[in-house]
């Protein structure tokens, strides 16, 4: 907690990418009033893929519509375009909400309606000194845990961890990347939190939710940051295994005998608390917990031994509350610097 309150200089929260589907049957009025506004900077097809592509600049706002390619004749009623808003200021959404609403007025919702397919929310954290990303990196990564994800949620390719269903973010109802990112000058480390149809209609996000902000999905609320597993933690599962093997009498030679012996191993294949190693992140500790668990067929709660670092997750939400707002920086600053 120390470490990350004296490293950590500000956190930038924006929404980096808004995905919509739109019915086929209301391209050309929604392609004609796009290309009144917006500017036309490239239009292709990609045969392999299967799709048309047109690409649009806004003032400093990137806008791409795709299409499935079809042959004449046998085009899909059903079919849908998709609309794809980077890096999205709030007039780019009111516009593209304004546009929209032109053509459905307030019928937003059903099966001939425009859906919102996907929304990326990036949580850019920026270090005093750029050397410290890496410890914002480390620590992000071992003590994040994203609620009700299973044991294989995670999946690191080269320098970027997934948290997802089974490590993709494609899957379930959301996911998150995490990277090291540098731009237009600057290096920061991103959360880039992935939030899919499920996630989106559960919380009855439609176009007319437009414009978007990153804080409104409370995103840290799906996410627990934890302590390692405890040592009394270690010590109640090894009680628990023992209890199960019938070595109950504590005290005993033959008792002790296995108990040290079996802390040992424990807290080494949890924890990885080894000397020469480094530890395992805590959602490694949690899949190898849920394993010995079921090795074992014990009944444990191991939650209750991960003590939560509730005033850090404090100083992460306060901090983003600050990109979003930047009138309130100051005081805002000196609030968080009391944490």
């Amino acid at each position: 907690m120390t470490t990350l309150r004296l490293i950590l200089f500000m956190i930038k929260t924006t929404i980096d990418r808004i995905s919509i589907s739109i019915p086929i049957v209301h391209a050309e009025q929604l392609l004609a009033r796009i290309g009144t506004t917006c500017t036309l900077t490239n239009e292709y097809n990609d045969d392999e893929e299967g799709y048309w592509y047109k690409k649009y600049l806004n003032r400093d706002n990137r806008l791409t519509i795709k299409g499935k390619l079809y042959e004449p004749g046998t085009e899909n009623k059903y079919s849908r375009l998709y609309l794809s808003l980077y890096d999205p200021d709030h007039n780019i959404q009111k516009y593209l909400k304004s546009v929209l609403s032109w053509i459905y007025g307030n019928n937003y919702k059903g099966r001939n309606s425009p859906t919102v397919q996907q929304v990326e929310a990036t949580f850019d954290f920026f270090a005093n000194d750029e050397d410290d990303l890496q410890d914002i990196q480390e620590f992000i990564e071992h003590h994040c845990f994203l609620r009700y994800s299973r044991s294989d949620a995670c999946n690191q390719i080269e320098s970027t961890l997934y948290t997802g269903c089974r490590g993709d973010i494609r899957q379930g109802s959301k996911g998150i990347r995490c990277y090291i990112k540098r731009e237009h000058g600057n290096t920061f480390y991103r959360m880039e939190f992935q939030l899919n149809r499920s996630f989106l209609l559960k919380h009855n996000i439609t176009f007319n939710s437009l414009p978007l902000n990153p804080l409104q999905f409370q995103l840290f609320d799906f996410i627990d940051i934890l302590e390692d597993f405890s040592e009394t933690g270690i010590k109640n599962i090894v009680i628990a295994i023992l209890k199960k093997k019938g070595i109950t009498e504590s005290g005993t030679p033959d008792f002790n005998l296995h108990y040290h012996k079996l802390v040992a191993d424990i807290r080494s294949t949890v924890v990885g608390a080894d000397k020469r190693k480094k530890k395992y992140s805590v959602p490694s500790q949690i899949a190898v917990l849920k394993d010995i668990r079921n090795e074992h067929t014990i009944t444990f709660n191991h939650k209750r031994y991960f003590q939560s670092m509730d005033s850090t997750k404090q100083l992460i939400v306060c901090h983003a509350d600050i990109g979003c707002e930047e009138e309130n920086t100051s005081k805002h600053l000196m609030f968080c610097q009391g944490i």
